[in-house]
């Protein structure tokens, strides 16, 4: 870091964005109904609204997007696979590859957990909105995309995104 620059004010911002994942995280590690009566955690049920977002994507996509290792993302989709929202199939002229694809009940439930972050992030717009101006809010956005960005490429750097080629057993 260049000393002579004074990054306190900054310093205090990003640990501000520490405390909000801090206070998340035990949400989004428990396993929860997203509206149907099947369960999902944060990861899975974000890792699904991937797939079915981008359709033809395989097990290192998912690694690769997310920064994981090819074995976090594996146990992902696994994980989806026996829930039943995805299934993992072989096509014609690839037999290497397996192309994650949802099924019906995984675009069902893709559909409420979108219908429950509408719901929740709309309620804090509105908190927000009652504090800060639409300029502003649109600031944040902008400088939050820049900030996941340029926060990857600096943990790419510094060796702490992890390899997605690799695959260390725990």
């Amino acid at each position: 870091m260049n000393k002579s620059k004074d990054y306190t004010k900054y310093i205090h911002a990003f640990r501000l964005l520490d405390d909000y994942t801090i206070t998340c995280s035990p949400w989004n590690k428990g396993q929860h109904n997203y509206g149907n009566g099947h369960l999902m955690n944060f990861t899975e049920a974000h890792t699904l609204q991937y797939i079915i977002e981008n359709p033809g994507l395989v097990v290192s996509d998912i690694a690769r997007h997310w920064g994981f290792t090819l074995c976090a993302a594996s146990k992902i989709a696994s994980s989806l696979e026996k829930k039943g929202l995805i299934r993992k199939e072989k096509r014609d002229g690839n037999q290497k590859n397996l192309y994650l694809v949802p099924t019906g009940l995984g675009i069902e439930c893709d559909q409420f957990h979108r219908e429950l972050d509408k719901e929740y992030y709309s309620a804090l717009i509105d908190e927000l909105s009652a504090i800060h101006s639409r300029e502003e809010l649109d600031i944040f956005f902008k400088t939050m995309s820049s900030y996941i960005d340029c926060g990857r490429k600096v943990m790419r750097k510094r060796g702490v995104l992890h390899n997605t080629e690799e695959c260390v057993r725990e």
